[in-house]
């Protein structure tokens, strides 16, 4: 799940920045998106962190190695001077697509609890719906 704990970290971290930097025509209706998904990722982050702590996971969250791997998830994500804002939604939904997968495999998983697969899948489903708003702002 520590993979998870990194991928939604980074989410965070630059769909705070995209809602940063966005502008132009759509600024308003963008910034407002980029907005609610930084708050979503994270309440992600921190359920699952709280999850492995509560599974006997903690030293997994060791915060350097943890910042370190979210740094190197960031390291191709588009920043400022972006010239359109889509650049900013095709890196969030590259995140969001590699989320799903991860949780799929998550889900798969003989050894996780009954609960632990519905925390999963619960935010599988919410980031299915958030793949959906991408593809259709970039359309």
């Amino acid at each position: 799940m520590i993979q998870l704990v990194v991928l939604f970290r980074a989410m965070q971290m630059f769909s705070h920045s995209a809602h940063l930097l966005c502008s132009r025509v759509v600024f308003f209706q963008d910034h407002e998106f980029f907005g609610e998904v930084y708050g979503q990722a994270e309440s992600y982050f921190d359920k699952i962190s709280e999850r492995m702590i509560g599974l006997g996971q903690e030293s997994q969250l060791k915060l350097q190695p943890v910042m370190t791997a979210v740094s190197q998830k960031l390291a191709s994500a588009p920043s400022i001077g972006v010239k359109e804002n889509k650049e900013f939604y095709k890196h969030l939904l590259v995140q969001a697509e590699e989320g799903c997968k991860l949780l799929e495999s998550l889900c798969k998983s003989e050894q996780l609890s009954e609960g632990t697969k519905n925390l999963l899948a619960g935010i599988a489903d919410e980031l299915e719906v958030l793949k959906y708003k991408i593809k259709q702002r970039i359309k």
